[in-house]
């Protein structure tokens, strides 16, 4: 079985000051289902939304400049509005690594009138070989 980390407090947090981390309590949770069960790189990956192809295109657009993979951009499964996957491939993650994505997904977000939902870690199987590695 997969052990994930799922956000779905989107706005929520502890703290986040500029220099504090910006968690949620299900960030917290995730972080501790995950630590110390990653021995090789896997994929992580966010979930973002909106309204508009416009905005989700825009959105991607930064997040392939800020050196994420897109592994979908398209139409809502099941819903109105658009979805946009990023994905990176990690060793580790933990509270800094997470509260900058946490920061970077929420701004973009305000930014491109969208909602971020949060990520996912799987921690069981490695990552696939022709996997974005950054």
């Amino acid at each position: 079985m997969t052990a994930m980390g799922k956000i779905w407090e989107f706005g929520r947090r502890t703290s986040g000051s500029a220099g504090e981390a910006l968690l949620t309590a299900a960030d917290r949770a995730s972080l501790a289902t995950v630590s110390g069960a990653v021995t090789t790189a896997r994929p992580w990956l966010h979930f973002w939304y909106c309204d508009t192809e416009r905005d989700a295109r825009a959105a991607a657009d930064r997040m392939r400049e800020s050196g994420w993979g897109i592994r979908r951009l398209g139409r809502a499964v099941g819903e109105d509005g658009w979805a946009v996957i990023a994905v990176r491939t990690v060793s580790v993650i933990d509270e800094r690594t997470v509260s900058d994505a946490r920061r970077f997904f929420t701004d973009l977000a305000r930014r491109h009138h969208g909602d971020y939902d949060g990520w996912e870690y799987g921690v069981d199987a490695p990552a696939p070989s022709h996997a974005l590695r950054l």
